[in-house]
């Protein structure tokens, strides 16, 4: 739930899919985070909350290159985050005069004395309540509305098929993976106008990028990437991409990629697209 990392490299340029809640802090670093497309300038001592199920890109340098860059994180899971998000009163919390509280950094330092000392989950979970609700004082009213609203469930139907790509993957284990109904699933894919079958060769396709740019072959490329059948598969990318995946592995170019669906599902595709690499 709480760990600091001192990195071994005064420069990091990394690119990330997050699937807890997180609250981080920085040491001698600066650079720029980006959380789903939003831009954060990044410098020591800055807190940042990062949301579950997002993209993130990271390009950080050290102040002072004779030190590490450090990174004191708070973890936490959706289910654990929610009641905690749910007992604030945002209104009153952005209006309130919160003068007396302590400055969440210092909960941070709790935090890693704390574990420095052992390892206790309820002892690191009130100090995570504790940070929160100092962060969330700080924020705008735009940020703490964004806070308040719940992870969209396309991001967790995305999530749930990529963390396990080759399992055997339908409607009815899907949505009691996520807790969800039936119902509730159709919905969801309603909503993104995109069918489950399509949804999921979508993921699986974009997963399979990366095996054909490391020169595996297509069978194999397709057998880790979830798919049986590689005539199926080479056959699902030449309809999504519009060429054969044997032309990716003969010429490796990512130029070559234009998917032909991508102005029906746009926001499906710059979802999956952006966890390709």
């Amino acid at each position: 739930m709480f760990r600091t990392i001192q990195l071994n490299t005064t420069k990091v340029t990394s690119s990330i899919f997050v699937t807890k809640h997180n609250l981080i802090m920085l040491e001698n670093a600066k650079g720029f985070i980006c959380i789903n497309g939003q831009m954060y300038e990044s410098f020591s001592s800055k807190v940042l909350y990062i949301p579950a199920y997002s993209n993130v890109g990271i390009s950080l340098r050290a102040f002072d290159i004779n030190k590490k860059i450090t990174v004191h994180r708070f973890s936490i899971v959706e289910a654990q985050f929610r009641p905690i998000i749910n007992r604030f009163d945002f209104g009153t919390i952005h209006k309130s005069n919160n003068s007396d509280a302590f400055p969440v950094d210092h909960y941070f330092q709790t935090a890693h004395d704390i574990a420095l000392i052992r390892e206790n989950p309820c002892a690191i979970y009130a100090v995570f309540c504790s940070a929160m609700l100092a962060y969330l004082y700080t924020l705008s009213p735009k940020d703490l509305i964004a806070i308040a609203a719940f992870p969209n469930d396309i991001d967790r139907l995305v999530h749930n098929i990529r963390a396990n790509i080759t399992h055997k993957w339908n409607v009815d284990n899907l949505a009691e993976s996520l807790d969800m109904t039936l119902s509730q699933l159709h919905r969801t894919l309603n909503k993104e106008d995109i069918t489950f079958n399509q949804l999921l060769n979508i993921i699986r396709l974009k997963y399979s990028l990366r095996f054909l740019y490391a020169g595996e072959s297509i069978k194999q490329s397709a057998q880790l990437s979830g798919f049986d059948c590689s005539s199926y598969y080479s056959t699902v990318f030449k309809k999504y991409y519009g060429i054969n995946p044997s032309k990716i592995k003969q010429h490796n170019e990512i130029a070559l990629i234009h998917p032909k669906i991508r102005e029906d599902h746009c926001d499906i595709d710059n979802l999956v697209f952006g966890n390709a690499n």
